[in-house]
């Protein structure tokens, strides 16, 4: 996860010091985020699977 931190930071740090932030750039941005989320989500929802069949 820490692997998607860094350009998320580097980012933060180009728009303090005055970087301004294109369309196509805010929209591959987003497009990254929603990936990580749909992989968070994955993980999350074969985490939740493992433990109800160990349940049982």
């Amino acid at each position: 996860m820490l692997m998607y931190l860094s350009p998320s930071i580097t980012l933060v740090i180009g728009l303090l010091s005055g970087e301004t932030i294109t369309p196509p750039l805010r929209l591959t941005f987003c497009f990254a985020w929603v990936a990580v989320a749909l992989y968070m989500y994955g993980l999350y929802q074969t985490i939740k699977g493992l433990r109800e069949s160990e349940c049982h």
